[in-house]
């Protein structure tokens, strides 16, 4: 047994040291034994193990250990070195250590072993805070559970789940890191009656039982909802292979649970998701079925409590054989000097696999036409395709196969060359080095006889062929390639090497004579550690609700991580529930942002749905599962499309029958009724041509509509035709949202996407439209193929000759063949262009040709290919032999020539190429304008950084060259470069220049830091309140405002209003102080204005009646209700959705990529609307809306002001009665269009009439600018408790007028003129007090100032 503990964690280790002769070294996982018990008596822990014989010390022939309840798993060894696995049982509830565990040769050599096994922990209790099952998707059901474990349980087997309702549902269970654990339930069934509360059994090893006690979702409905079913299908008794079979389900009034019951057990595929609607209102749910039996479905939904069946179809078939048989026959084989080459003859086989071993060196190659096709007899080709081989001997097997059938076409030994190498190819030296956003692989290999081929892992992580070498030869050399961090998903177990006479090793974990482990990427710390430990700490998106109506949107995710790496690739994985379907996107370190950000795009009319996702960091993820509700994506849609364009109605022209032909059409209705169509690709072939097929595009008519609308493509049929019968080969269709669908006609696998002819496909009648048929009367008496009568192999486009070889490590490795056909019968065909294909060892490229000349006449044609190979392609070939395939005439006869073929033309058939080395620049790592290191990428620099340099050009014409900081042969890191330059240019200098490359830095973020005043007297309320900083004064919690001499003031929650979202907030409520006041606070929503581009009112809205709905929820941190309404404007309907929040507690959030915090107290309105009929695009919306706070009591003072938030996108309105204020805050960013935009807010004048010392109003718009689909903004509103109370500021209304805001040293000089010299040492005592004791100061500040103001 070999187990990969690169995947396991571990506390358990051993301590390393040599003991005599022998090296024990511990390779386990770090972590890997940090689990619970895995059995009722203990733990069994294993660790990764190599003891080596150091010296002269003999030979290891076979390590055992004293330990009992231990064993051994032996994965390598020699005589020097014993790699194996080492298990061994401890006892339940101990802790210590194993001392002289391993024996060599019977002699003990020590060894000494940490172990903590403890017992899983019981009961497991849940810490997690919602205790509801979620619904993910439609019939789908989620819920996180959370326990206090430090250890890993070893999941699945030593903790089983079981779940209530097993006819009901089915339910999985996954966990990540040691503490979180989801369960998924999928609804099956309506057997059992789901009532809460939901025991969920957790059973551990030891038989003991923990009871989870949860609510599943309510899926009980008391209205009745309206089910109807259709289908569309092939014909029971076509002869077809994978039949396709459409059942649709509509509901209304539902959003329910639904599932498919069949009257047996299935073994094909199903594959629903939804297409239309709403689940709100009504949608369409659709079930693709590739039936490979008889079928026999029904639909199940609930109505109440009941589950009703609807929609009962049978439908009887089988794989009927299509009467199209593929044939493969091989006809020769012939053993070239320079190649093996097959011939054979194919029918009905568009596209097969070959399969190609060399001794162990395996190859594919994928048969297109027309590679290797040499002539034809109609529709049957004939092929001859070509293996460049090494000149070593070596067993050669060839196998074609196609679906599930494999044809053997060779087994043999090749015999090119008297050579034989059966040395199996060594790895020396395996390196990484991380540089930048990825990392270098270095490897040292030597094979002794013909030379290292190429290197790879067993699941392709990195590859290295021969032209990775950098230095020294393929018997001993050293090969390089740089990955990406985002590329490397797994661990490396397995490496292989193959050396170009077709020897293979494989090394598992080890390599070399002294056993050296693998090199790891990251850290050797087990992935369930490390999502424990290091947690994602941070998640947002720009947008966490996006209304998908009507627009898509561009949405950013933020995260964060502890001890994050910066230079790290990031990956997110978006999961759509409804589709099944998945996406991925990358992202880098946002400098600006200070965390990883990854931009993720959405259309529009998708289902609504909470989406799931994963964060891929460096060899982890995680899982949005697990994410609290502040980190999750919603998306919405009122009505959502995921349906692809559909045909109607087909249309075929009447067919040809005569000799001056004429023009074949078809004309197809198309219909999207939502999204409308985009476009559309229609491939045509036919039955003597169904390899060389015609595309049409199709995209919408000028002034045509795209959700119906006719669209016709069209054929020429030339005079003198060959009787033949066009036919549509293939449909892709797309909407504007890229929903695809696709069908190929003349296939028996099946697309697994809908067919867009889903809705004729048993009406016989219109598909009979998709073929027509052609006759000119002309019988075919031409059946031979043009011939080449010229080859010509030049480096230069128009030369007719090679003035030496090509070097494919050369900055040009561009070449040309040149090639003449000619036929005596009839004009060279002008449809079917020929392919020239290059061959070199295990490799293959090919190139399409351009037409130079043609002469109907004379019957040619003159066609040249343009080759640019890949840097070293092939290496170490010494010439590249080609292949001219696929000229025919117009009569439809294909030629072709192999390279034997064009030798025995007298033609060329190689091309000279060599080896040497120049310096290419290949790419640079994006950096900014304000970065002075530049690190390119290519092939050729050389690993001396002495003798290499880059030369820089600059726009002003300085040059300046440059050494490298660090080097290798495909990279450089250079220091030096000139900052706050728009561009530049760069080449490589060593022996020879290299090209030049053209360097855009991007523009880095503006992140200069402010300057911001400090406010407040002491600055930002003193030390105790807050600090001054770049950024303004940073409050302390509770204080807040610009200067930090305000503090939140808790107030009872708002009154439930449920006729309209207008807050009347009449209280009495203890000052941090100790006073009591009772205060009215009032928020109101006056009226929706649509304004001018001057400002000027157009129209205005007065709300009268609003929809109330209480969203509070008690795992939220904050109380909720919902209010509804619409206005009406130019025909357009427009949906109001008001949402206030009252926070009860301390909250950041987020809004339109804008910090805000939510002090306790806090209310907060979301106002969203849908699209409104603007008047006119130069007019924008207006919420206005007053904000009231008035008192009750006599004496005293109002005052109100304006401004901005410091260090923030916010501006504020401040209505304040004595040291109370009512805080108002409008955020100058908003949501419109799915953008987050700029908007203003109007802060209207202060009007005298509604200010009085008891009473202020204030009256503000929230601007909209205009706007297509959607929009939304979030003002929020608190009571404030101020150290400096109104009359001590300028413009302050109190009982006796307008107050002067009369200074501290004014008022403390008239008290002082008020008190009697006698009481002196009182005097000095007060005058201590106020110089010491801010608070005292203020007190006293406050009662005296109100005493003078009353004389």
């Amino acid at each position: 047994m070999t187990l990969h503990f690169r995947y396991c964690t571990i506390i358990v280790l051993i301590f390393l040291y040599t003991f005599g002769s022998y090296e024990i070294i511990d390779y386990t996982t770090v972590h890997l034994n940090n689990n619970y018990a895995t059995s009722t008596t203990g733990c069994s822990f294993g660790w990764a193990v190599l003891i080596k014989a150091i010296g002269n010390e003999d030979d290891i022939t076979n390590v055992t250990s004293p330990i009992p309840n231990s064993w051994f798993d032996v994965a390598s060894t020699d005589s020097r070195n014993y790699f194996f696995y080492y298990y061994a049982d401890v006892l339940l509830n101990t802790k210590g250590n194993l001392t002289n565990v391993f024996e060599v040769n019977g002699v003990n050599v020590g060894g000494t072993i940490e172990y903590d096994c403890q017992a899983i922990p019981y009961p497991l209790v849940n810490l997690h805070r919602d205790t509801r099952f979620k619904r993910v998707s439609l019939n789908n059901y989620l819920i996180v559970l959370e326990f206090d474990l430090k250890k890993e349980i070893l999941y699945p087997e030593n903790l089983v789940f079981t779940y209530p309702y097993p006819l009901s549902l089915s339910c999985t269970n996954s966990k990540q890191g040691y503490q979180f654990f989801s369960v998924a339930c999928t609804i099956i069934g309506f057997s059992d009656i789901l009532t809460n509360p939901f025991p969920i059994q957790l059973t551990d090893l030891f038989g003991r039982t923990s009871s989870i006690t949860v609510n599943f979702y309510d899926i009980t409905y008391d209205y009745s909802p309206t089910v109807s079913v259709s289908a569309y299908f092939d014909p029971p008794d076509k002869p077809k292979f994978n039949k396709e079979f459409y059942y649709l389900v509509e509901f209304s009034n539902y959003n329910g649970p639904i599932f498919l019951r069949f009257l047996e057990d299935t073994n094909f595929d199903v594959y629903m998701y939804p297409i239309y609607g709403s689940y709100e209102t009504n949608y369409t749910m659709i079930n693709y079925i590739i039936p490979t039996q008889p079928i026999g479905i029904s639909t199940w939904y609930l109505s109440g409590m009941l589950g009703q069946e609807t929609g009962n179809m049978t439908y009887i078939t089988s794989n009927d054989d299509p009467n199209v048989i593929p044939e493969l026959n091989v006809t020769n084989i012939s053993i070239q000097e320079l190649d093996f080459e097959i011939e054979m003859v194919i029918n009905n086989l568009p596209s097969f696999i070959i399969r190609q071993f060399f001794g162990e060196a395996d190859t594919i190659y994928v048969f297109d036409y027309p590679f290797g096709v040499i002539g034809n007899n109609g529709s049957q080709l004939t092929l001859n395709l070509a293996f460049s081989l090494p000149r070593y001997n070596a067993t050669l097997n060839l196998t074609a196969s196609y679906q599930e059938t494999v044809i053997p076409l060779f087994s043999d030994i090749i015999t090119l060359n008297t050579t034989i190498d059966d040395s199996l190819p060594t790895i020396e030296l395996i390196e990484y080095f991380p540089i930048g956003r990825g990392f270098i692989v270095r490897i040292h290999a030597m094979d002794i006889g013909s030379g290292v081929a190429l290197i790879t892992t067993w699941n392709y992580l990195y590859t290295l062929k021969s032209t990775n070498l950098v230095s020294g030869t393929l018997q001993n050399g050293t090969f390089e390639v740089y990955i990406v961090s985002s590329e490397l998903y797994e661990y490396v177990y397995d490496i292989e090497i193959y050396d170009v006479a077709g020897n293979k090793r494989i090394y598992n974990d080890f390599y070399g004579d002294d056993f050296k482990p693998f090199p790891i990427f990251f850290s050797d710390i087990s992935a369930v550690y490390t999502r424990t430990v290091d947690s994602i700490i941070f998640v947002r998106f720009a947008m966490n609700d996006v209304d998908l109506s009507i627009l898509g949107c561009n949405n950013t995710l933020y995260f964060n991580f502890t001890n994050a790496d910066r230079f790290a690739d990031v990956v997110a994985e978006i999961q759509f529930s409804n589709t099944g379907s998945s996406s991925f996107y990358y992202g880098l370190w946002n400098v600006e942002e200070d965390m990883f950000s990854i931009d993720i795009p959405f259309v529009s009319r998708m289902f609504t749905e909470t989406v799931a996702y994963n964060i891929k960091y460096r060899d982890n993820d995680y899982s949005s599962a697990y994410f609290p509700d502040d980190w999750q994506l919603r998306i919405y849609s009122e009505y959502a499309d995921l349906m692809p364009p559909i045909i109607t109605n087909i249309v075929a022209s009447p067919p040809i029958n005569s000799a001056l032909g004429g023009n074949i059409s078809w004309t197809f209705t198309i219909e999207d009724p939502y999204n409308g169509f985009k476009e559309g690709i229609i491939t045509v072939g036919s039955l003597l041509d169904p390899y060389v097929i015609r595309e049409f595009i199709l995209s919408p008519n000028p002034n045509g509509n795209i959700y119906l609308d006719d669209y016709t493509i069209e054929i020429e049929i030339e005079a003198g035709c060959i009787t033949d019968t066009y036919y549509i080969h293939t449909m892709t269709f797309f909407d504007t949202n890229y929903n695809e669908n696709m069908v190929t006609l003349i296939t028996t696998e099946p697309d697994y996407k809908i067919n867009p002819l889903m809705k004729l496909i048993n009406n016989e009648s219109q598909l009979n439209q998709l073929s027509i048929q052609v006759d000119c009367f002309t019988p075919k008496v031409d059946f031979t193929p043009p011939t080449l009568t010229s080859v010509y192999i030049s480096a230069l486009q128009n030369s007719s000759h090679m003035d030496q070889p090509i070097n494919l490590m050369s900055l040009d490795r561009v070449f040309y063949i040149t090639f003449t056909v000619a036929d005596t019968e009839n004009p060279i065909s002008n449809r079917h262009f020929p392919y020239c294909y290059m061959y070199l060892f295990f490799e293959t490229s090919y190139s399409t040709v351009e037409i130079l000349s043609r002469d109907d006449s004379l019957f040619t044609a003159t066609y040249q290919c343009r080759f640019e190979l890949d840097y070293g392609f092939g290496y170490p070939s010494t010439e590249a032999l080609f292949s001219i395939n696929g000229f025919a005439d117009s009569k439809l006869n294909i030629g072709g020539a192999s390279p034997t073929g064009l030798f025995d033309l007298g033609f060329n058939h190689s091309i000279p190429i060599n080896y040497q080395k120049v310096p290419l620049i290949d790419s640079y790592q994006p950096l900014a304008q304000t970065e002075s290191v530049l690190t390119i990428f290519g092939y050729g620099f050389g690993a001396d950084n002495t003798t290499t340099q880059l030369q820089v050009r600059y726009l002003d014409n300085t040059n300046v060259s440059l050494y490298a900081q660090f080097q290798s042969d495909i990279l450089m890191i250079i220091s030096g470069i000139k900052v706050n330059q728009l561009q530049y240019t760069i080449t490589v200098q060593n022996s020879v220049l290299s090209n030049s490359l053209l360097v855009i830095p991007t523009v880095p973020p503006d992140i200069k830091l402010p300057n911001i005043t400090c406010y407040g007297t002491p600055l930002c309320g003193g030390p105790s309140n807050g600090e001054c900083t770049v950024f303004g004064c940073i409050c302390k919690y509770p204080w807040t405002s610009n200067d930090c001499m305000s503090q939140i003031v808790i107030i009872p929650p708002p009154k439930v209003n449920t006729s309209n979202p207008d807050i009347d907030n009449e209280f009495t409520t203890t000052l941090p102080n100790g006073d009591t006041v009772t205060l009215g606070a009032y928020i109101k929503i006056e009226s929706l204005r649509e304004m001018s581009f001057n400002d000027s009112v157009v129209k205005t809205f007065k709300f009268n009646s609003w929809i109330f709905t209480n969203k509070s929820s008690p795992l939220n941190d904050y109380l909720e209700y919902q209010y509804r309404t619409t206005v009406l404007s130019n025909g357009k309907t427009t949906k109001i959705k008001v949402t206030i929040q009252y926070y009860t507690q301390l909250k950041t959030i987020w809004f339109a990529n804008e910090k805000v915090q939510m002090l306790p107290s806090t209310i907060k309105y979301r106002i969203e609307m849908s699209p409104y009929g603007f008047n006119d695009p130069l007019n924008y919306l207006q919420f206005l809306m007053s904000t009231t706070l008035d008192s009750t009591e006599d004496d005293v003072c109002s005052y109100q002001e304006s401004g901005n938030v410091a260090n923030s996108n916010i501006e504020y309105v401040r209505l304040q009665i004595n040291e109370t204020s009512l805080y108002c805050r409008y955020i100058k960013r908003g949501v419109v269009d799915n953008r987050i935009q700029w908007i203003s807010n109007t802060i209207y004048p202060i009007n005298s009439e509604q200010q009085t010392s008891n009473h202020l109003t204030r009256m503000v718009g929230v601007n909209i600018p205009y706007y297509i689909a959607n929009a939304l903004v979030d003002p929020d509103f608190t009571i404030l408790w101020d150290l400096l109370p109104a009359y001590q500021k300028y413009g302050s209304v109190c009982d006796g007028g307008i107050a002067d805001g009369l200074t501290k040293v004014q008022i403390i000089g008239i008290i002082i003129g008020c008190v009697a010299f006698a009481v002196g040492v009182g005097i000095g005592i007060f005058v201590y007090k106020i110089l010491t004791d801010w608070e005292f100061k203020i007190k006293l500040r406050r009662k005296f100032e109100k005493k003078l103001y009353k004389l």
